[in-house]
C-alpha cells in the first residue's frame, strides 16, 4: 500500500478507507483536503491514454480513461502496470483519472525504458533491436506513440511479456 501520493503538487497521505466502495482516502497534512483514489490495471495502451479497470471495487470493475500526462514525469503507461487513481471525473465518455500514480507491491514502480534501433517493419508491425542486445523486439504500431516506426529510428520501449514472435514492446516512442 501507498503512504502517500502527490496531486496538484501537494503530498497527501493515506488515510484509511475512501468514501466510495473500493476507494482508499488520502489526505493532505498541509490543509485537510480529501481525495480518494482507487487501484486499477491498465488493460489498453492507446497513443494519448490508456484504459484501466478499477480492481478494488465489488462487482464488475468499472473502466477508467487514464491520460499519459496524469502520471506526469513523461512515464509511459503499459498494458498490465498497476495504478492508484482518481480523483475521477465524469464525462460523456465515461470516467477520466485526474491523476494516477505507478503501484508495484505498495511502491512507487519506476518505468525502465530501453534503447533500440526499429531493424525492420512488415506493414503494421517493426521489430526493434536493443541497443544492449538481446533478441529484437515485436512491436505493432498501435503501440508507437506519436509516429509510425521507419527502419532505422532510435526509439525507447518499455518491456512486455513474450509471445510467439518473441519479446513484445509495451509502449514505444521516439528516442
Amino acid at each position: 500500500m501507498l503512504h502517500f501520493v502527490y496531486f496538484k503538487g501537494k503530498r497527501f497521505n493515506w488515510a484509511g478507507r475512501g468514501s466510495v466502495v473500493g476507494a482508499q482516502k488520502f489526505v493532505c497534512p498541509a490543509d485537510g483536503e480529501v481525495i480518494d483514489k482507487w487501484p486499477a490495471q491498465v488493460f489498453d495502451v492507446r497513443p494519448f491514454f490508456a484504459l484501466a479497470r478499477l480492481t478494488g471495487t465489488s462487482g464488475s470493475g468499472g473502466v477508467v480513461r487514464v491520460d499519459h500526462a496524469a502520471i506526469g514525469g513523461g512515464a509511459q503507461l503499459a498494458v498490465g502496470m498497476e495504478l492508484l487513481v482518481g480523483p475521477l471525473v465524469n464525462e460523456a465518455a465515461g470516467p477520466r483519472a485526474l491523476a494516477a500514480t505507478i503501484i508495484a507491491n505498495g511502491r512507487t514502480q519506476p518505468i525502465v525504458e530501453r534503447r533500440a534501433v526499429v531493424h525492420e517493419v512488415l506493414g503494421d508491425a517493426a521489430y526493434l533491436r536493443p541497443v544492449e542486445g538481446g533478441p529484437d523486439v515485436f512491436v505493432t504500431v498501435s503501440r508507437c506513440h506519436g509516429f509510425v516506426p521507419t527502419k532505422g529510428e532510435a526509439v525507447l520501449y518499455v518491456p512486455g511479456p513474450q509471445s510467439s514472435r518473441g519479446p513484445l514492446a509495451q509502449s514505444v516512442r521516439l528516442a
